[in-house]
């Protein structure tokens, strides 16, 4: 008997470019352009594989994905999608979503392969596979790997690299015009003052220019730790509130270098850095702590805050995808407040077992947390 599966998509072309794939490699389809009729077909019948759209007009695949859910509660997904937000990519290991495949799919073997994976993966038997477990070793290995990339979409990336960019040309025609101009006026004041600020503005564009690059880069290269942590640093001079009302204190020492992905550890030091500034942001005492030191064959990369600190209860489930103490982005309606996905922890410990490294963290109420991150020097 054939796999039955469930394609949604609300693009008519792809969905019979891949349906008629499918079904001349064997397998029966079913096929829906939104997520309505998807769930009118999953009422009437069982299907081995939902294999969905993201960006779709009026329900979105992830909402499909949910409302699945309650109809076929066993049936594995995947994802197939141009573009997948931070919060969809959450949802998605949450859902226990077997794999994204980005659109356009140059190989369509692809999206046969993974579909035969997807349902393996929950049956070996290729029967109505059993309930997804709910722990975080159960997610999938291509959902990690989507699910990092995605948090690690630059911040700044292309965009602003063009901007500082296209600024910096006009600074430089600020500074040349004010040296011309004291040139041939010697007595006229004020000419120095304008080239020094126009330096200064050049400065922080070359170095959000730098760090625009450096997100963009996926290549594996030697990272300088402690000139990493001095860069990223000084890029969160942008945020006001840390540049203000925190008291930073970095203890950092030279630690051997090593081949590594740099974005990776810039990740893992904006994530844990935001994570104790929401840890002191209503705190009277608002103090951080980055250590990092060698000790015998390890690196040690300590963020010590002096937040309110995680209940005892709750602190084995941090790494948990999904667990947050924090509202959810959208349930805020100042920007400056704390909020997250429940993600972060867990991605940053996914980044660290590429690298053989730990992540540990000791808390107690009031008394704020310590996180300490050790690497292996190999």
């Amino acid at each position: 008997m054939a796999y039955k599966i469930l394609l949604v998509d609300d693009d008519e072309i792809l969905l019979g470019v891949y349906s008629t794939f499918l079904i001349n490699e064997g397998l029966e389809v079913a096929t829906a352009v939104n997520g309505e009729i998807a769930l009118d077909l999953l009422r009437k019948e069982k299907f081995d594989l939902l294999i969905t759209d993201v960006k779709m007009p009026g329900m979105s695949g992830i909402q499909l994905i949910k409302q699945v859910r309650q109809i076929q509660p066993q049936l594995p997904s995947v994802i197939v999608s141009g573009l997948a937000s931070v919060s969809e990519a959450a949802e998605a290991v949450n859902l226990r979503v077997f794999h994204f495949l980005r659109k356009p799919i140059p190989d369509l073997n692809e999206l046969k392969r993974v579909a035969l994976e997807a349902i393996y993966f929950f049956s070996p038997e290729g029967k109505i596979p059993p309930a997804p477990a709910s722990d975080a070793a159960s997610i999938p290995e291509a959902v990690k790997r989507t699910l990092i990339d995605t948090y690690l979409k630059p911040r700044f990336g292309i965009f602003v690299t063009g901007m500082a960019h296209n600024v910096n040309s006009p600074l430089g025609g600020v500074m040349g015009y004010a040296q011309l101009t004291a040139m041939k006026n010697p007595g006229l004041t004020g000419l120095d003052t304008i080239a020094d600020q126009a330096a200064k503005a050049s400065a922080m564009l070359a170095l959000m220019a730098d760090k625009g690059h450096q997100e963009n880069n996926r290549k594996i290269s030697t990272v300088n730790l402690k000139t990493l942590i001095e860069r990223e640093a000084e890029v969160l001079n942008f945020n006001l509130f840390y540049k203000h009302n925190v008291d930073k204190k970095y203890e950092l020492e030279n630690v051997p270098s090593f081949n590594a992905v740099p974005a990776h550890f810039a990740q893992i030091f904006n994530q844990l850095l935001q994570n104790a500034l929401d840890a002191v942001y209503n705190t009277k005492e608002k103090k951080i702590l980055i250590k990092l030191y060698r000790k015998d064959d390890y690196i040690y990369w300590i963020f010590k805050d002096s937040g309110f600190g995680i209940a005892p209860e709750d602190l084995n489930k941090i790494f948990d995808p999904g667990f947050s103490s924090k509202p959810l982005p959208d349930q805020i309606e100042d920007p400056e407040m704390p909020c997250g996905y429940g993600m972060g922890l867990y991605i940053v410990k996914e980044i660290l077992k590429f690298y053989s490294g730990d992540i540990d963290v000791q808390s107690k109420l009031g008394k704020g947390a310590t996180v300490t991150i050790t690497l292996p020097i190999v």
